[in-house]
């Protein structure tokens, strides 16, 4: 278990670090694409830390859903997200998937990226034009 506190606290300390960067990119506004790809790296980590913590010997894979479905099943504070909101967050994200454009807001200055992605206080830049995403 000893060793299970380690592995805990180093993925932990990772995490922090990774979101101090992404707290960076918000201040600056800049290198979006590179904040929101650190974002999710830091969740990970930090889920990581949590299931390590707990004493899972080895945690492997990428899904951030998984992981706390993973915690859920034996952390209370894991399970306090209202339903409402597990079910606006899913119905957001499927709203993407299936037409990511038409719910994107097409840029003027190229420079930035083309289209701008909004979920919750949070946006995404894409740098692709809509006929390299979908041949149109």
């Amino acid at each position: 278990m000893k060793e299970a506190k380690k592995e805990a606290l180093r993925w932990f300390l990772q995490s922090e670090d990774d979101f101090r960067f992404v707290e960076w990119v918000k201040e600056e506004s800049v290198f979006y694409d590179k904040g929101c790809f650190i974002a999710q790296q830091s969740g990970e980590k930090a889920l990581k830390a949590c299931l390590y913590a707990r004493g899972e010997r080895y945690v492997l894979g990428h899904s951030l859903f998984e992981m706390v479905g993973r915690l859920c099943q034996t952390e209370v504070e894991f399970k306090t997200i209202s339903d409402e909101a597990k079910r606006h967050i899913g119905k957001t994200l499927l709203r993407y998937e299936k037409d990511p454009y038409k719910h994107a807001e097409r840029l003027t200055d190229s420079k930035l990226g083309n289209y701008r992605f909004t979920i919750g206080d949070y946006s995404v830049l894409s740098p692709f034009p809509l006929q390299r995403q979908f041949g149109a």
